[in-house]
């Protein structure tokens, strides 16, 4: 039987099942900022308690939105600092992989066994990663069969073994038992989801924008679009202001400045060409995109995109799927879309039985 993703992840990290669920934290390892959501059941509802952010390249000196590389020392820091003034008290932690921590590649296997599709995927992806076999945990995701043709396409991901390490060595430093981990995009799609109808997202993070296809109820395709990561966008409001580039960051962050033209252009021209050139491009012609990550800050995003994508676009708001005080109503549905990750695994957890 095939070992799913998860349970090969929870057996290399040595994760323990039988731990309270009643409390927990989401923790988001985002390129350029550091975010956590706790989460509480009471009577039944997942509840927010409450939820923070931290900025990691000040940890090496620098300005608030640049992406960084941190060691397990300062990330641990930056952990223990958010989780400190958040004023989080769950012992029990659920984790995003961030989405350059894994290969993501499309393949055709000329079969449609699950057990020969899990032989032959290594084959085929060995050539296509920059690393070797032994340094990834691989699983796949199937997207379609062709039961005529003895063929089915699937997504292969492999993961960085050393980047797993990596952050469960952060997590459990910070104190906290390690509850779940699971792939961002899979978190993401999780609260933007429109029942079985198909959408598109588009995750706005500092290093590169990814846009995710969802047909049927499951996740078809992901792409990044490098034009979008967060830190170029600031690069490209800080030139055409003539700011730093910490002050280009504090107006976009505060949804002071719209996304320049070029970049909605150029970003429209790839989603379009996805999607055109896509298994479902029909059923993904018309479908609504729900926009999410830090990039859903910036001002009047959904109107520009629904223009320039020339399709509906609104802003994920994943706050909506749990309980939380009226009086934050505003203030999350406007910047909700950052915290979708550390939201969803958290929600994930803290609602299995």
């Amino acid at each position: 039987m095939k070992k799913s993703f998860v349970d090969g992840l929870k057996e290399m990290l040595h994760i323990e099942t039988a731990l309270p669920r009643d409390v927990v934290v989401g923790v988001d390892f985002g390129g350029s900022t550091l975010k956590v959501v706790q989460l509480s059941k009471k009577q039944a509802i997942p509840t927010l308690d409450t939820y923070g952010e931290v900025a990691l390249a000040p940890y090496q000196g620098g300005p608030e939105g640049k992406v960084v590389t941190l060691n397990i020392d300062a990330h641990t820091k930056a952990l223990r600092d958010v989780v400190r003034d958040a004023g989080v008290v769950a012992q029990s932690a659920a984790i995003t992989l961030p989405y350059g921590a894994t290969f993501t590649v499309v393949l055709t296997i000329d079969s449609v066994d699950p057990t020969e599709i899990t032989a032959r995927i290594p084959v085929q992806i060995k050539n296509l990663i920059p690393v070797r076999l032994q340094d990834v945990t691989i699983d796949w995701f199937p997207f379609a069969h062709d039961e005529a043709a003895q063929k089915t396409t699937v997504m292969a991901v492999a993961v960085h073994n050393h980047t797993l390490a990596q952050l469960r060595e952060v997590v459990t430093r910070a104190g906290f038992s390690i509850l779940s981990t699971e792939l961002e995009f899979f978190s993401t799609i999780r609260v933007a989801a429109h029942g079985d109808k198909a959408f598109v997202v588009l995750d706005l993070g500092a290093t590169s924008g990814k846009v995710y296809f969802v047909h049927g109820g499951k996740l078809v395709g992901v792409h990044s679009i490098a034009s979008l990561g967060g830190e170029g966008v600031t690069r490209r409001i800080a030139a055409a202001m003539g700011v730093a580039f910490d002050a280009a960051e504090a107006k976009k962050r505060d949804g002071a400045v719209p996304v320049p033209d070029e970049i909605l252009t150029q970003a429209a021209r790839e989603v379009s060409s996805l999607i055109t050139s896509h298994t479902h491009a029909a059923a993904l012609a018309a479908a609504p995109c729900i926009v999410v990550g830090g990039g859903a800050r910036v001002r009047d995003l959904s109107t520009a995109f629904g223009a320039a994508l020339a399709r509906t676009v609104e802003l994920g708001e994943p706050f909506h799927h749990v309980a939380y005080p009226q009086i934050l109503k505003d203030t999350l549905t406007r910047m909700g879309g950052a915290y979708a990750p550390s939201l969803s695994v958290a929600y994930a957890a803290v609602m299995t039985k």
